[in-house]
């Protein structure tokens, strides 16, 4: 939805505010210095099977934003590992836990042959607050994982793995 907003709102195009949005995203992505060639997107929804970023894209983007003057408040927005939002139920435990603060997303698809389902993608990108108090952009992602077909799977086997990643970065020495 984010494209069509920026094409109707700020690009002032109801005719074509898809396209608009594009490319006033890409204007802003370009200003900041990012490498265009890790992602794709095709609604600006996160749905489309076009929708792909790299974790390098991502750790870069997240980088940017440490720069911005609004930085507090981009982190602040995103959910905590053991917290709320989706990764309230990942983690409790880990000592990282409070100090994750990351977006995920998750892609997975009905796996009809073997009567599974198969989780096509599942990202978590954010930050970690280290022990040290160092803060570290990260994106990490697991992909093509044959699941038991429940609505949970994805989140109980691809979400602990990748919130137990990202809270082991909180004990790094860096």
């Amino acid at each position: 939805m984010g494209p069509y907003l920026l094409g109707a709102l700020i690009g002032k195009d109801t005719k074509d505010s898809l396209k608009k949005g594009f490319e006033i995203e890409r204007a802003f992505l370009q200003d900041a210095k990012l490498d265009l060639s890790g992602i794709s997107q095709g609604d600006g929804a996160g749905g489309d099977w076009a929708d792909l970023f790299s974790p390098e894209f991502m750790c870069q983007y997240l980088a940017y934003w440490t720069t911005r003057p609004e930085q507090d408040v981009f982190l602040r927005a995103l959910p905590i590992l053991g917290k709320d939002g989706t990764l309230a139920k990942i983690q409790k435990r880990n000592p990282g836990a409070g100090h994750v603060f990351a977006k995920t997303g998750t892609f997975d698809s009905e796996d009809r042959l073997n009567g599974k389902m198969m989780l096509n993608g599942k990202g978590l990108a954010g930050y970690v607050i280290t022990k040290s108090g160092r803060k570290l952009a990260f994106a990490a992602y697991v992909n093509h994982v044959s699941l038991p077909p429940d609505p949970d799977a994805a989140q109980s086997v691809g979400g602990q793995a990748l919130g137990e990643i990202a809270a082991a970065a909180y004990d790094a020495e860096f």
